[in-house]
């Protein structure tokens, strides 16, 4: 591996960048998704049939309580929706929506970024190996064998390991998006079920 960096030339030292942050970025989102699933399984599996029959007896105050107290991935927006029972809940409904849609996709823009640009860097690695190799043509002809060959390797080896860190990070973000894409189903869910139970409790005080 060693011998392949080295040879990739000096475009090799913003693409090992790219796959460090990628590296990092993928394992700090895969932590969050380890957490996640333990908090929800684990330790607060009934967190979220509780607090519905606690608003369903409208126990408001015991919910709010037991939301502060719960560390499930829902409890901060129940939490936001059971104080504003009483306001324009559709509203409320959807900034909390969004903040959990920014909180599940903050940074994704350095995984994009790296992405696109990591593949560029290869390429360009590519057409200065070409350009050292037809150099060495040039000025040696074919007689320096070591020459040429140099630069067609780093041509090789930054194309490859750009494509490879593009690749890798490609089906990290992919896994990490099915789980945004299960996680909203659930989170949708339940949200709107707790908004249907505030309405209805809203509507029997006005009866």
């Amino acid at each position: 591996m060693y011998y392949y960096l080295i040879d990739g030339g000096y475009l090799m030292i913003p693409i090992l960048l790219c796959s460090l942050i990628s590296l990092t970025f993928l394992m700090e989102r895969f932590i969050f998704v380890c957490v996640y699933y333990y908090n929800q399984k684990k330790i607060a599996q009934s967190y979220v049939s509780d607090t519905l029959n606690l608003v369903k007896q409208n126990a408001f105050e015991k919910a709010i309580e037991s939301s502060e107290k719960s560390i499930h991935p829902f409890s901060k927006h129940f939490k936001v929706l059971i104080q504003k029972r009483s306001l324009d809940l559709s509203h409320a409904l959807e900034e909390e929506i969004e903040l959990k849609h920014f909180e599940l996709e903050k940074r994704h823009f350095i995984i994009e970024t790296i992405i696109k640009i990591s593949p560029l860097f290869g390429i360009l690695g590519t057409v200065v190996g070409i350009i050292l190799t037809f150099q060495a043509m040039d000025s040696t002809g074919l007689e320096n064998i070591k020459a040429v060959t140099s630069g067609i390797g780093q041509a090789l080896n930054t194309t490859a390991f750009g494509l490879f860190v593009a690749v890798f990070s490609i089906i990290g973000l992919s896994l990490y998006n099915q789980f945004i894409t299960r996680f909203y189903e659930q989170f949708i869910i339940h949200l709107d079920h707790l908004s249907i139970l505030l309405n209805t409790s809203n509507e029997d005080k006005k009866l």
